[in-house]
C-alpha cells in the first residue's frame, strides 16, 4: 500500500494506492494540480523516491503483461 501526501494552497492531500502503478498515476495527478507546494511517497511508513516508484511499476507492468 502506498500512500501520497501532498501540500495544496495550504492544505494537506492525502491518498492512498494499493500498486505502484496506481501510485505512480495519482502522483502525477497531483503534481499537475495547480497549488501543490510538496509532495511525497510513502510505502510502509519509508519515503519512497520517484525513480523507485517508476521501477517498481515498470516491474508491475512487466508482470502483468507476462502473466505471472
Amino acid at each position: 500500500m502506498f500512500q501520497i501526501k501532498a501540500m495544496v494552497r495550504g492544505s494537506k492531500v492525502s491518498e492512498r494506492a494499493p500498486t505502484a502503478t496506481e501510485a505512480l498515476r495519482r502522483f502525477k495527478d497531483i503534481q499537475t494540480r495547480a497549488g501543490v507546494t510538496a509532495c511525497s511517497i510513502m510505502k510502509a511508513g519509508v519515503l519512497v523516491a520517484p525513480a523507485e516508484l517508476l521501477s517498481a511499476a515498470t516491474v508491475e507492468d512487466m508482470r502483468a503483461k507476462s502473466g505471472l
